[in-house]
C-alpha cells in the first residue's frame, strides 16, 4: 500500500502515527497491508520569517492621538525597517529606520 498525506498551503507533513505511536516520518508511507489499520497524518504550520507587516490604526488625524510602533529584530544581523505612512489624502511618506 502507498498512503500519501495531502498537504495544505502553510503546513508541512511531520509523521504518521497509529495508536499514538509513530510508525513513519515518510510521505508517502509505503507498507504491506495484512489487516485494517488506523493511521493518522500529523502536520505543523510552516513558520518562516515575515518580511512585511501591516498596521491598521484607522483614523489618527486628531491632535490628541499619538502613534507608536515598537519594532524588534529577533535575528543576529542588523536590518532596516522600511515604514510607509499613509495620510488622509492618500499621499504617503517613507521612513527607513535601522533595527539592531
Amino acid at each position: 500500500m502507498t498512503l500519501t498525506a495531502a498537504l495544505s498551503e502553510g503546513y508541512h507533513f511531520v509523521r504518521w502515527t497509529e495508536g499514538g505511536s509513530e510508525v513513519s516520518a515518510e510521505n508517502p508511507y509505503r507498507f504491506t497491508a495484512t489487516s485494517d489499520r488506523d493511521l493518522v497524518a500529523h502536520f505543523e504550520p510552516d513558520v518562516s520569517p515575515r518580511t512585511s507587516f501591516y498596521f491598521a490604526e484607522g483614523y489618527t488625524g486628531k491632535d490628541t492621538f499619538e502613534e507608536y510602533l515598537c519594532l524588534m529584530n529577533p535575528g543576529d544581523v542588523a536590518t532596516t525597517a522600511h515604514i510607509t505612512y499613509m495620510f488622509a489624502d492618500g499621499s504617503t511618506k517613507v521612513q527607513d529606520l535601522p533595527v539592531g
